[in-house]
């Protein structure tokens, strides 16, 4: 099954959650990899590109972290100003803050 690609952002290396160890590394790839790139419909909610509903111990079993050490790395990335959370008691939205900047395309690029 092809699902397409992401782009690098480059300059995530000197981003101050980076630097926090490979926990946080994990958490902010596998984010990056599962991010809407278009907009969707969750139930009555609008997930926009740069967004991802998902269950913190699914993200946490995805990376095989601990329920408790994932939710610790979002708040991390959360108070570095990566990656801004909204939970709720079913799911818990995830928008990354630099998303535009993250995948900005290149002049020449194709859409």
């Amino acid at each position: 099954m092809n699902r397409g690609w992401i782009r690098f952002w480059r300059d995530l290396d000197e981003c101050v959650s980076w630097s926090r160890g490979s926990g946080h590394i994990s958490v902010m790839m596998t984010l990056i990899k599962d991010m809407n790139f278009k907009e969707k419909n969750f139930g009555h909610i609008k997930v926009m590109p740069g967004q991802l509903i998902c269950g913190i111990q699914k993200l946490g079993e995805s990376v095989r972290l601990s329920y408790q050490q994932t939710r610790t790395i979002l708040k991390d990335l959360e108070k570095d100003g990566f990656l801004k959370i909204e939970s709720n008691n079913r799911f818990t939205l995830i928008t990354i803050l630099e998303w535009d900047r993250c995948i900005k395309k290149q002049p020449g690029e194709d859409s």
